[in-house]
């Protein structure tokens, strides 16, 4: 059973998944001052269209031109084997964002639509019923199949999501009706707006973590702010009455993400070296093009002969392997050296363990295979923020080969104690020692440390001290010593 954490922070808001037995799976981050496009749908324009890269370039309204591959620039099953053959230099186009922008990179665009329902996922140029994989049951998806082909224009297509096993059409109505009366309005106002304009806008963090992920398996929803609280109970009112009574408004005086230990797992995300119970452990090596997960038994000796205990640090290795690529959101190609066995029947069960841990991840993911050098290979689709982009930085003494914590940490933890802080003391003045390169940069950029002193009626005498490392702080009272 798992549990979901929705914090409210001062900058951002926070949701985190807690599985009751392998603690912290998923954790995911979102400004309040900055716009993801993920889903978004916009009226764009053409600006290049360039044959030698089968490639085109779009306007949608950002800083860079979107990308659009060949495939992409596909609808409805089009055998077009030129990009040229399907776009002209000026031309409106509706596509929809699939991936941010990255570095220097533009956002990737998607002439495939694709609009996100609680059960279904409305294809507006794919006229087929395609069913979610996580579905097992050959019958029910037949079911289902048929189901939703009884209200379904012929014209259009969906995606019947997890969340919709053992609906009927009756449950389908409702929902697909609204998605139609979405795109329609899509159209309507694509007919006479000038391009790049948005047309659909795609939820933000949290609505779209309760649409997409609060299921039966989830137990329990803690939101530690009041008004987002009444906003969530709204929302699943609609996609899913019988789940509401399941959202709980956490009123207590420890910080909601210290109280279900969120911090201190997030901490580990810092370790390249993730021990096993067993005494093995793994490391996690990013290069700028894979990344590579070695497998070792470290201190596991093991009580049975050497094919046994390799195996059982193996089987243990793929299923924490499975939690660390959902946790880390680790993306693109990743390789796996499990410790070599001697049995082929071992390499089955792990290539079968892997694949049904990674079903568990809502991101797609592909497993290859072993190859035959023993290594695992798979591909994750890149989605939401990498967490090392948001917890760590590129250290400036190796000149970005090692890292150390962000800012964004620093801000994670200090909120915390921040409300553990005034909650045990009276006064309003407090002094805070911090690293010297965190010093300079909180005077560059304030907004944190004003937002913390106007909403806490508080202020701080900021300090900088060499004997202080990047990802902590000292905090007490001015006329004392800190604590």
């Amino acid at each position: 059973m798992e549990k979901m954490i929705i914090d409210i922070g001062l900058l951002e808001d926070r949701v985190a998944i807690i599985d009751e037995q392998r603690g912290l799976i998923d954790f995911r981050v979102e400004a309040k001052n900055i716009d993801k496009s993920v889903n978004n749908v916009y009226l764009g324009k053409v600006m290049d269209v360039l044959p030698g890269m089968n490639a085109a370039f779009v306007d949608i309204g950002h800083n860079k031109n979107a990308y659009l591959s060949l495939q992409d620039a596909k609808v409805a099953n089009g055998n077009e084997e030129m990009i040229n053959e399907i776009l002209k230099k000026g031309q409106e186009i509706l596509v929809q964002v699939t991936k941010e922008s990255l570095g220097e990179k533009g956002p990737k665009i998607s002439r495939k639509i694709g609009i996100p329902g609680r059960n279904l996922v409305f294809l507006p140029f794919e006229p087929e019923v395609r069913i979610s994989r996580n579905i097992k049951s050959f019958k029910e998806r037949q079911r289902l199949r048929s189901e939703v082909e009884k209200i379904l224009p012929k014209e259009y297509g969906v995606i019947i999501r997890t969340a919709a096993e053992d609906y009927n059409a009756e449950d389908f109505e409702k929902e697909l009706h609204d998605l139609l009366r979405l795109w329609e309005n899509i159209k309507v106002i694509s007919s006479y707006e000038y391009s790049p304009k948005l047309l659909y806008k795609e939820m933000n963090l949290i609505k779209g973590m309760l649409r997409d992920y609060f299921h039966d398996q989830i137990q329990e929803v803690l939101v530690n702010d009041g008004e987002t609280y009444d906003s969530c109970k709204a929302l699943m009112e609609v996609f899913n009455p019988d789940l509401k009574e399941r959202i709980r408004h956490y009123g207590d005086s420890t910080p909601l993400l210290m109280e279900t230990s969120v911090i201190s797992q997030l901490s580990s995300v810092f370790k390249d070296r993730v021990w096993l119970k067993s005494g093995g452990y793994i490391v996690i090596d990013k290069t700028e093009a894979l990344t590579v997960i070695d497998v070792n038994t470290g201190k596991n000796i093991g009580i049975r002969d050497v094919d046994e205990t390799v195996y059982d640090t193996n089987y243990e290795a793929a299923l924490e392997i499975g939690k660390q690529i959902r946790l880390r959101n680790i993306s693109g190609m990743i390789v796996i050296d499990f410790i070599d066995m001697a049995k082929g029947k071992h390499y089955n069960q792990i290539l079968t363990l892997m694949k049904h841990e990674l079903e568990k991840d809502p991101v797609k993911t592909k497993v290859l295979g072993f190859t035959k050098l023993g290594l695992m290979e798979l591909t994750r689709k890149r989605s939401y923020i990498h967490i090392d982009e948001y917890l760590k930085e590129p250290c400036d003494y190796c000149i970005g080969k090692g890292y150390h914590p962000s800012i964004n940490w620093l801000y994670l933890k200090l909120e915390g104690e921040i409300l553990l802080y005034l909650h045990h003391r009276k006064e309003k003045r407090f002094r805070l020692k911090l690293s010297e390169k965190n010093y300079d940069e909180i005077l560059k950029h304030p907004e944190f440390f004003h937002k913390v002193q106007s909403d806490f009626g508080i202020e701080f005498v900021l300090e900088k001290g060499s004997d202080v490392s990047r990802g902590d702080f000292e905090i007490g009272r001015i006329e004392e010593e800190s604590f």
